[in-house]
C-alpha cells in the first residue's frame, strides 16, 4: 500500500504535465499546417498578445500582379482576334453587295436577285479556292480562282467603302438628283473604277518587271570589284498563272542585259 502510495503522486504529476502540454501542442500543430496565410498570420497575432511576447506585422502584399488585371483584357482579345478569319470575307462581299445593290438604287427585282446570288457565290467560293488552292493539295485551278476572287472583293470593298461615303456626301451637298439617282451615281462610279483597277492590275502581273539600272556605292568595296554587275529581281509574285512561260520571259530580259 505504501509503494502504490509512493506511485501515486508520481503518476499524478506526469498526467498533470501532460495535459498541460498537450493544448499547447496541438495549437502549434494547428498554427503550423494552416491551410491559408490569412489563418496564419491572425493565429500568430493571437498567439502573440496572449503570450505578450508582442504581435506580428503583416509585411506580405495584396495588390493584384499588373500582369493578373490584363488577363481578362488578353483573354478578350483572342476571343475578337479568333472570329477576324468568318468576319473578314463576310465583310468583303457584304459591304459591295449592299453598296451597289441594296443602298437606295431601286433595281429591278430580277438585277437585285441575281447580283445578291452573285455576291454569295463568291463569299462561298472564295475561301473553298483558296484552301484548295493554297492548302495540302496545291491545285493552281483552285489557286486561280480563289486569288482571283480576293482581289476583285477587296477592291470592290475599298471602293465601296471611300465612293459610298465621299462621293454620295458630295452629290448631297451639291444638290445633285434625289436618293436614288445618287445611289445609281455610286454604284456605277465603283463599278468603274474597280473594273478599271483591276484590269490594270491584271495586266501588270503578266508583263515582265521592268529593268531599273541603279549604281550603288560602297566605300569600302575593293578595287577588284568595282564595275560588278549584280540582278536582283523583286516583286515577282510567282503564281499558278502561266508561271513557266512568265519565268521563261524574265530569264530571257535579264540574259540581255549588258
Amino acid at each position: 500500500m505504501e509503494g502504490s502510495r509512493g506511485r501515486l503522486p508520481a503518476c499524478s504529476c506526469r498526467s498533470r504535465a501532460s495535459f498541460t502540454l498537450q493544448p499547447a501542442c496541438a495549437r502549434l500543430r494547428v498554427r503550423n499546417i494552416a491551410p491559408s496565410g490569412d489563418t496564419v498570420r491572425g493565429t500568430a497575432a493571437r498567439s502573440g498578445r496572449r503570450s505578450g511576447r508582442g504581435s506580428v506585422t503583416d509585411t506580405s502584399d495584396t495588390r493584384p500582379v499588373e500582369g493578373e488585371a490584363q488577363a481578362p483584357r488578353r483573354s478578350l482579345l483572342r476571343r475578337v482576334t479568333r472570329y477576324i478569319p468568318l468576319i473578314a470575307p463576310v465583310l468583303l462581299w457584304a459591304v459591295p453587295c449592299w453598296v451597289l445593290l441594296h443602298a437606295g438604287q431601286h433595281w429591278p427585282l430580277p438585277v437585285s436577285l441575281a447580283g445578291t446570288a452573285l455576291f454569295a457565290l463568291g463569299l462561298v467560293s472564295m475561301p473553298l479556292a483558296m484552301a484548295r488552292g493554297h492548302g495540302r493539295r496545291q491545285q493552281d485551278r483552285a489557286a486561280i480562282v480563289g486569288d482571283t476572287l480576293l482581289g476583285a472583293s477587296w477592291v470592290l470593298f475599298t471602293w465601296s467603302v471611300l465612293l459610298g461615303v465621299l462621293l454620295r456626301l458630295a452629290l448631297t451637298l451639291a444638290g445633285v438628283g434625289e436618293g436614288q439617282d445618287r445611289a445609281r451615281i455610286v454604284a456605277w462610279a465603283v463599278l468603274g473604277v474597280s473594273a478599271a483597277l483591276l484590269a490594270w492590275g491584271y495586266a501588270e502581273a503578266r508583263r515582265v518587271p521592268r529593268v531599273r539600272r541603279v549604281d550603288v556605292r560602297l566605300p569600302r568595296l575593293g578595287a577588284g570589284l568595282d564595275g560588278l554587275r549584280v540582278v536582283l529581281v523583286t516583286d515577282t509574285h510567282y503564281g499558278p498563272l502561266d508561271r513557266a512561260r512568265w519565268s521563261e520571259r524574265v530569264c530571257e530580259t535579264v540574259n540581255t542585259l549588258e
